[in-house]
C-alpha cells in the first residue's frame, strides 16, 4: 500500500551558467543532485523522506520522473553534472510550480508569494486579467505578474541547453478499453489504494463530509482503513445551502465520530481586517468560508483535511453534460449515431427529440474535437458587456479559441472528461487552501482511479439514467442506504447571492472609485448595473462576474498588503 512522503514549501534561485543554487530553506543535496519538494508523493517504498522519492524517480525516469510518481506535488531537480534541471508538477497538475526567468536566473517556487518574495518588483500582467474576467477559461500558465508563470494541466519544463523545453510526461490511453476484471472491483480496490495514497504516517485527519456520495465514499473508505478522523460539513441555518447537512448527519450515525459544522451564512462576505498577502483573485469572495476551516482545522489540530474533489466528473453525475454523444459522429458513423442519439432521447423521457441532442450537443462537440479545440468551450460565453472594448480588442476576446485542455484522446466524450478532470485540478491548489494550517489532499483524482473510470463505457460508469451507476452498485455496502439513493445536490449558489444582496460592504467596494474601473477594463456605466443587479439578486453570479469581483477585491486587497517581505536565500 503506497505511503504518502511530504515535502514543504520552498523557493530557489539557479544560475543557469554553472548550475550554482541559492535556495529557502537551504539547498538539499542527495547524491550530487540539489531536491526541491513541495506537496506530497505516493510512494512504495517507505522512503525516508519525499527528496528521496522524488531524487529515485529521477534517477529512474530523468526529466519524465512524474510519469511514474503518484501524488500531489511540485518538484525542481538540478542536476549539475549533466547540465539539467528539472521543473516538474504531479500529472494531473494538482500542485502549481512558479517560475520567472531573469537575464542568467531562473527562479523557481511552490507558492506564488513566495516567488515574488524573491522577485519583489514584478508588474501586473493585463492579459491575465482579460482572461481571467473575459474568456471562457483563462490561461492557467499566466499569473497575475508579468513575467511569472506557472505549470499547470500536468506539463513540466526541463532546463537544458540554455533552453527552457516544454512536455508532458504522463498521457491518458488514447483509446478507451475494456475492464480486465468486474468494474465494480477494480473501483473498490483502487479506491482504498487512492486513500491510503494520501495518508501520512501519523496525525490528525479532518474529512469533508457532504453526505453526497463523493465525499461519503472518501469518508467511510477512510473509516474502512481504520484511521481516526473527524469529519467537516458546511451548513446554513437558512436552509439556502442545500440538504447537505441532513445527509452528512445520516453517515455520522452510521459512522460516530466527532462532527464539526460550520456556519457559511455569515453577516458579512467581505473581510476588510485581513491584511495577509493573497497572491491571485481566486476564492476571495469566499475567504469568510476559509477563515471558518482554518479556524476548525486549529482547534481540532487537524494536520490533514481530505476532500471528495473531482468525483462528480470521474463517476460522471447527471448534471455532467453527455459528451459521448458525440463520439460516433466524430467517427463518421451515421446509423450509430442516429440508434445512440435516439436511445438517450427515450431514456430522458422523451422531452426533447433526437435531433435537439444531434444539433446542439453532438454536432458542435464533434467540431471542436476535430479541430482540436477545447470541447468545455462547446457553448462558450460571449464576453460579458461589462467589459471595455478596448481591453476585448487588444487580448482578441471575441475570437479566442481555446485548445485542448488535456492530451488529445480519440473520442471527444472522453476528451471532455479529461478537459474537465485537469481544468478542475488546476483549481484545486488556489492560495487561500495553501494558507491553511492543515494539508489539503484529494483522493478521487488517484491517477490510477480516474484512468478506470473514464476508460470505462458511460453506460457503465454512468448509466442510462446519467447519474453514478457504477459508484452507487460498486460502494453499496459502504454508503448508506440513504446517501446512495440521493439524487440532490447542495449547492451555494442561493447563498452567495443573498450574501452579496445584503452586503453594503461589498457594494461600496464594487462602486467607489473602482480599480477596475479605473485601469480601463471595465466599462463604469453597465458595471454599475450589473453590480445594482446583483444587489437585488437579479444578477445570477456568472463565472465571469464572480471573477470580476474578486479581481475587484485583490486589487484593494494589494494596495493594502503590498507585496510579500523580501526571502533571503542560501547558498
Amino acid at each position: 500500500m503506497a505511503t504518502a512522503l511530504a515535502g514543504s514549501p520552498f523557493a530557489l534561485r539557479l544560475d543557469k551558467r554553472d548550475f550554482t543554487v541559492t535556495a529557502w530553506p537551504a539547498p538539499r543535496r542527495i547524491g550530487g543532485r540539489i531536491v526541491a519538494v513541495s506537496g506530497y508523493v505516493a510512494d512504495e517504498t517507505n522512503a525516508e523522506h519525499a527528496h528521496q522519492a522524488v531524487d529515485r524517480a529521477y534517477a529512474r525516469d530523468g526529466a519524465e520522473l512524474s510519469r511514474g510518481l503518484l501524488g500531489q506535488y511540485a518538484a525542481v531537480v538540478v542536476d549539475a553534472a549533466a547540465r539539467r534541471a528539472a521543473l516538474v508538477q504531479d500529472s494531473l497538475g494538482l500542485h502549481d510550480l512558479f517560475y520567472a526567468e531573469r537575464g542568467a536566473s531562473l527562479v523557481v517556487a511552490s507558492d506564488l508569494e513566495l516567488l515574488l518574495a524573491v522577485e519583489p518588483d514584478a508588474e501586473l500582467d493585463e492579459r491575465y486579467f482579460a482572461l481571467y474576467l473575459g474568456a471562457p477559461y483563462d490561461d492557467h500558465r499566466l499569473t497575475p505578474f508579468r513575467g511569472v508563470q506557472r505549470l499547470s494541466y500536468g506539463w513540466n519544463l526541463t532546463l537544458q541547453d540554455d533552453r527552457l523545453h516544454r512536455h508532458r510526461p504522463w498521457l491518458p490511453p488514447t483509446t478507451a478499453h475494456d475492464p480486465v476484471e468486474a468494474p465494480e472491483l477494480q473501483l473498490r480496490r483502487l479506491l482504498d489504494e487512492a486513500v491510503a495514497s494520501t495518508l501520512p504516517g501519523q496525525g490528525n485527519i479532518l474529512c469533508e463530509l457532504t453526505g453526497g456520495l463523493d465525499s461519503t465514499s472518501v469518508f467511510t473508505t477512510l473509516r474502512a482503513i481504520q484511521r481516526p478522523v473527524e469529519a467537516l460539513t458546511y451548513v446554513a441555518p437558512r436552509g439556502v445551502a442545500g440538504d447537505d447537512e441532513l445527509f452528512a448527519g445520516e453517515v455520522i450515525k452510521q459512522h460516530p465520530v466527532p462532527w464539526h459544522r460550520l456556519n457559511m451564512d455569515v453577516d458579512e462576505v467581505i473581510l476588510e481586517d485581513d491584511v495577509a498577502f493573497v497572491p491571485e483573485p481566486q476564492g476571495l469572495l469566499f475567504a469568510h468560508q476559509f477563515r471558518a476551516i482554518d479556524a476548525c482545522q486549529r482547534a481540532v489540530g487537524a494536520d490533514l483535511m481530505l476532500t471528495g474533489a473531482a468525483g462528480d466528473v470521474i463517476f460522471e453525475f447527471g448534471g455532467i453534460s453527455p459528451a459521448f454523444l458525440a463520439d460516433p459522429v466524430a467517427a463518421r458513423r451515421p446509423y450509430r449515431a442516429w440508434r445512440l442519439l435516439r436511445d438517450w432521447a427515450h431514456a430522458k423521457g422523451g422531452l426533447r427529440p433526437w435531433t435537439h441532442y444531434l444539433t446542439n450537443l453532438a454536432l458542435p462537440i464533434a467540431r471542436q474535437h476535430r479541430l482540436g479545440l477545447s470541447v468545455l468551450d462547446w457553448e462558450r460565453p460571449q464576453p460579458p458587456c461589462w467589459l471595455t472594448d478596448v481591453l476585448k480588442r487588444a487580448h482578441g476576446l471575441d475570437c479566442l479559441e481555446v485548445p485542448q485542455l488535456a492530451p488529445r484522446v480519440t473520442e471527444p466524450g472522453r476528451q471532455y472528461l479529461w478537459e474537465s478532470v485537469y481544468d478542475l485540478a488546476a483549481h484545486e491548489n488556489s492560495g487561500l487552501y495553501r494558507r491553511l494550517p492543515a494539508a489539503v489532499r484529494h483522493p478521487l483524482y488517484h491517477r490510477p482511479l480516474v484512468e478506470l473510470m473514464l476508460g470505462l463505457d458511460f453506460r457503465i460508469r454512468r448509466g442510462w439514467d446519467g447519474d453514478r451507476a457504477l459508484q452507487r452498485r460498486a460502494l453499496a455496502d459502504r454508503l448508506p442506504e440513504i446517501v446512495r439513493e440521493r439524487r440532490s445536490k447542495g449547492s451555494a449558489q442561493e447563498l452567495r447571492e443573498r450574501h452579496l444582496m445584503e452586503s453594503r460592504r461589498w457594494h461600496r467596494a464594487m462602486t467607489e472609485a473602482p480599480r477596475l474601473v479605473a485601469r480601463g477594463w471595465v466599462d463604469p456605466a453597465p458595471w454599475r448595473e450589473e453590480v445594482d443587479r446583483a444587489r437585488v439578486g437579479a444578477s445570477g453570479l456568472s463565472a465571469q462576474f464572480t471573477n470580476a469581483i474578486q479581481a475587484e477585491l485583490w486589487l484593494q486587497a494589494l494596495e493594502r498588503t503590498g507585496l510579500p517581505a523580501p526571502l533571503q536565500l542560501t547558498a
